[in-house]
């Protein structure tokens, strides 16, 4: 996949590399019983805290109900201190054309912009409903960074023995989410409301859900391996993004 490795770049090189944090007992015990599990049982109990992650991804997208499925190859890369994500995607839309997704959060300040061919902007939302919702996602998304999940600023709401709420705050954004976990300390789920941008007009709130369906050593730890995306409405269930995740490196800060 093709993309400016620049960006790349700029983006892990606002990642802080102070000293070496590991989970701790202390960090799991604040944690409520099913996300405790769930660090338990990838393995990321006494690990350290990588200050970057970057994982490739591939997987199918769709624009909206009855839309075809599309297929695509992504990169994706974190910062854990501060916060943030870059997700770079490439999407085959017809034999003869693609799409790039720049999906990001740096810096307090959400953004997605969607280019055809690499020429054409086609989208681009840069919105404060963007900050929000970008920060959602990098809460979901701290399921492949579990040691990070365990020590961020995170305040916890114990809901039952499989659920538990997570409220991130990160300047004036704050994301709030739900982590669903089994007994045996998989993660089955993560639900949240989030914005979305549907059609014209500003973004709404609407319910959105991560399933995930399966589990696969990555970055020496089990991690979740497939996953989805759905939005929720009254009337439907809308799933846009299936994907797999390749490969997970941690502490690797160059692009792929």
């Amino acid at each position: 996949m093709s993309i400016d490795r620049t960006v790349v770049t700029s983006f892990l090189a606002g990642a802080r590399r102070g000293p070496e944090r590991r989970v701790a007992d202390a960090d799991l015990e604040r944690l409520p019983a099913p996300v405790r599990r769930y660090v338990q049982y990838t393995g990321a109990a006494g690990t350290a805290v990588p200050a970057t992650v970057r994982m490739q991804q591939r997987g199918t997208i769709r624009q909206g109900p009855g839309r075809r499925w599309n297929t695509f190859a992504a990169e994706e890369y974190f910062t854990t201190d501060p916060g943030g994500f870059l997700w770079i995607a490439k999407a085959r839309t017809s034999p003869f054309m693609s799409a790039t997704v720049v999906d990001r959060y740096q810096g307090g300040t959400g953004r997605m912009t969607v280019q055809v061919m690499g020429r054409l902007t086609v989208a681009d939302d840069g919105s404060p409903e963007m900050n929000a919702s970008s920060l959602v996602r990098y809460l979901n998304e701290l399921m492949w960074i579990p040691a990070a999940l365990a020590t961020a600023p995170i305040a916890w709401e114990a809901v039952d023995d499989h659920t538990a709420r997570a409220t991130l705050r990160d300047g004036p954004n704050t994301a709030t989410g739900t982590f669903h976990v089994d007994g045996e300390g998989r993660l089955t789920n993560f639900t949240a409301s989030r914005y979305r941008q549907a059609g014209r007009g500003r973004p709404s709130l609407q319910s959105w859900s991560v399933p995930v369906s399966d589990f696969g050593e990555r970055a020496e730890l089990r991690l979740p391996a497939r996953a989805e995306g759905t939005w929720s409405t009254e009337k439907s269930d809308f799933t846009y993004v299936r994907l797999y995740a390749d490969v997970i490196d941690y502490n690797v800060p160059a692009p792929f």
